[in-house]
């Protein structure tokens, strides 16, 4: 909401700016220096980005009106699912819990998680690192290193995004000048016309520059260190999972490894100890009372 909120600030400002120096609008209607520039900026993003880069920028792109990937509450609902997880894995064991990381989607302690579920980056990650687990691998230092590798790549990957729009950004301003230099050519072919008519052309050739620029520095600029902190924000859920996950493996109890989890959550979205307490509590009760609802329906079955 923010980065659309933010757009319309930047419009406004420069639209209602030129109309009160006495600027004529209209004339900022060039849809044919626009195609040049917006055109050829489209076509040096194509070939100086391989189509990888391409299908995640998209993604990205529609994903920006969430404002940010995570909320309080992802971050509280990732905690409490670790809590009743790692209780689930500790009282089953390792190898009890295989049927559930083989199969999500049917295991019945994730469906009490559909954001989770829904959630397949975060979810494929915790389940490939306690598939390792139940094949008994347990060293946690290389485990560690492991995720965090994994986390530096799709990191990487996003800052590749965010470059590929900050390329872009200092193309643009010299397609600009692309576009300007065409419209004085097609002006000065001109030469002899009416005054009129030459200085239109000459401002439309001016209005080229304009676009650039402006294209530049308030729209993909802005879009690409908007991107770089969206990207950023979705690694660190990944660390909170991490955390959590290598207190587990060290053999501390859940209550202390979601603890561990929710020192890594960004200061503006972590819950406090008591929200967290408070969250599991709340659960429990909702297990409680799915439970007795179960009861009453088989016993009325009967």
């Amino acid at each position: 909401m923010l980065f659309y909120i933010g757009s319309i600030i930047i419009i406004g400002s420069i639209v209602f700016g030129f109309i009160a120096e006495g600027g004529n609008i209209l004339i900022l209607y060039q849809p044919y220096a626009a195609m040049i520039i917006l055109g050829s900026a489209f076509g040096i993003l194509i070939i100086s980005n391989p189509q990888s880069i391409l299908k995640s920028m998209w993604l990205l792109i529609k994903r920006l009106r969430l404002g940010t990937p995570y909320k309080k509450f992802d971050y509280l609902n990732l905690m409490i699912f670790m809590f009743f997880f790692f209780k689930y894995a500790k009282t089953k064991g390792s190898l009890a819990i295989e049927y559930d990381i083989e199969n999500p989607d049917k295991s019945p302690i994730f469906n009490e998680f559909p954001e989770i579920l829904k959630n397949r980056e975060a979810l494929t990650f915790f389940c490939d690192y306690m598939r390792l687990i139940v094949i008994g691998f347990d060293k946690s230092y290389e485990l560690e290193n492991l995720m965090q590798d994994q986390i530096a790549i799709r990191r990487n990957h996003n800052s590749e995004i965010s470059l590929a729009l900050f390329k872009l950004s200092d193309a643009l301003p010299a397609l600009g000048i692309v576009a300007a230099v065409l419209g004085v050519i097609n002006a000065m072919a001109s030469i002899d016309a009416e005054p009129a008519v030459l200085g239109h052309k000459i401002a439309a050739a001016l209005i080229g520059t304009f676009i650039g620029v402006a294209a530049s520095y308030c729209a993909v600029t802005p879009l690409g260190s908007y991107m770089e902190k969206f990207s950023n924000d979705e690694s660190k859920f990944l660390e909170c999972i991490k955390a959590g996950f290598i207190s587990f493996i060290n053999g501390n109890p859940p209550v202390i490894a979601i603890e561990f989890a929710r020192q890594t959550v960004p200061i503006n979205l972590k819950p406090s100890f008591l929200e967290v307490e408070k969250a599991i509590e709340n659960h429990l009760q909702y297990r409680r009372m799915n439970k007795d609802v179960r009861q009453k329906s088989a016993k009325a079955t009967r």
